[in-house]
């Protein structure tokens, strides 16, 4: 699978994960207040490389990966994503830079839960929605321990990007370790397919001509020196 193809895939991925988010907010009424990010300012935010692969290509294809490496260099280990802007007068306010490449566990924060030991979907409401959204948060907590609300559920979409990626690019670190090494997998695939690439127009440039002529052995025919211009 070329670097181009996983990115694709993982990018469907996360967008299943967006349809059954909406989903949920939908039956639940639960929606994050505009420029909310609270969850952003975490430093214990953590994920896989695999899961920030679209967004190192995306941030790849704008020239701005040097950038960011950069700045995790002054940013290692736990501590909030280097992609989170936040408002000069408010932190609690802001916007992900990336925002329409972000992983799934951006997608899925306050609209996923887990499974308790015997399986059975638990669902944890945010601060924030507890704060501004008691009534809802408490009513969606009770209806899909009930099993009336189908939940979308972290392990379950972790795995499926694990799968795609799997080994090194699948351990959960820090978000920002992870944007790292995600950088670093899809930007060196991308110089060993341009090498490639590179190699395989010289061998075209280089390979021997041959006299195709009716009757005429298939000998090669000297390459002729370029002409310099006058």
């Amino acid at each position: 699978m070329s670097d181009r193809d996983l990115e694709d895939r993982i990018a469907a991925a996360l967008t299943e994960i967006d349809a059954e988010t909406r989903a949920f907010g939908a039956r639940t009424g639960l929606a994050c207040p505009p420029g909310c990010g609270a969850c952003c300012l975490s430093p214990d935010v953590e994920t896989t490389p695999a899961d920030m692969i679209p967004m190192a290509g995306a941030l790849l294809d704008a020239g701005h990966a040097a950038a960011v490496l950069d700045r995790l260099t002054d940013r290692p280990g736990r501590a909030p994503c280097v992609l989170y802007q936040p408002d000069p007068l408010d932190p609690r306010r802001g916007r992900c830079a990336m925002y329409a490449r972000r992983p799934s566990i951006c997608r899925l924060f306050a609209f996923a839960g887990r499974r308790d030991a015997e399986g059975t979907p638990q669902f944890t409401p945010c601060r924030v929605h507890m704060e501004t959204l008691p009534d809802r948060a408490r009513t969606a907590r009770d209806d899909v321990r009930a099993g009336t609300i189908p939940l979308p559920i972290f392990a379950d979409h972790a795995a499926r990007v694990a799968m795609l990626a799997p080994g090194a690019m699948a351990r959960t670190m820090p978000i920002n370790d992870a944007l790292r090494g995600a950088l670093e997998k899809v930007g060196l695939a991308r110089q060993c397919a341009a090498m490639e690439t590179a190699s395989a127009l010289a061998d075209a440039c280089t390979a021997p001509d041959t006299d195709d002529s009716p009757g005429s052995p298939r000998t090669p025919r000297p390459v002729r020196p370029m002409r310099p211009a006058a």
